[in-house]
C-alpha cells in the first residue's frame, strides 16, 4: 500500500477504480489508501467512465467506507453519463 500511496496522483480513473476494487475484493480495509484513492479521484471524477464509477462505488460500499464527498461526486458523474452504463455497472451502483 505504501508504494501505491506515493503514485496515486499519476493513476488513471481506471487504475484508481481497479485499486479500490482490489482492496475490497481481498477484504482489505486500508483506510489511508482508500482515503488517498478518494482524494486522487475527486478532481478527476469527470474523466470516470461508467465501469470506473461502478467499481469504485461498489468497493467503498463493500468495505463500509462512507466517503460522502466521493459518493456525491460518483453520483453526479453517474447522472451525467447514465446512458453509458451497462447492466453490471448499474447493478453495482444500485447495490452500493
Amino acid at each position: 500500500a505504501g508504494v501505491a500511496l506515493s503514485k496515486l496522483s499519476n493513476f488513471t480513473p481506471q487504475q484508481l477504480g481497479n485499486m479500490a476494487w482490489s482492496e475490497s475484493t481481498l477484504a482489505i480495509r486500508h483506510e489511508p489508501l482508500m482515503s488517498a484513492i478518494a482524494a486522487a479521484a475527486l478532481p478527476r471524477m469527470w474523466q470516470f467512465a461508467s465501469q470506473n464509477l461502478g467499481n469504485t462505488a461498489w468497493s467503498y460500499a463493500l468495505l463500509v467506507i462512507a466517503n460522502f464527498p466521493l459518493l456525491d461526486a460518483i453520483s453526479g458523474q453517474a447522472l451525467r453519463i447514465i446512458c453509458d452504463f451497462r447492466q453490471q455497472e448499474l447493478t453495482n451502483m444500485a447495490w452500493s
